[in-house]
């Protein structure tokens, strides 16, 4: 059963362009991973596919209820001074 389908998705923070992807499409039983370097836009697409905010050009549709359960709060990173 398709969950989440994305298309034509683009994200900028001013003039760098974050993250492109063409056609994404989720299915209940996938698993996925997300990798890439601080900074590449990780956090961000989780955002986009959880429409906590929106991308610049393209759309995101759920077919169910979506959550983002983060590993961290920012209020136990801002917390903890060590990070």
């Amino acid at each position: 059963m398709l969950i989440l389908e994305a298309h034509n998705i683009k994200k900028y923070y001013s003039d760098r362009l974050i993250i492109e992807i063409d056609d994404l499409k989720i299915y209940s039983g996938d698993k996925i991973g997300i990798i890439g370097q601080n900074g590449s836009g990780k956090t961000t697409l989780l955002n986009i596919l959880a429409k906590e905010i929106e991308p610049d050009e393209g759309f995101v549709k759920q077919f169910c209820d979506i959550a983002y359960i983060r590993q961290f709060s920012e209020e136990s990173i801002c917390a903890d001074k060590s990070f």
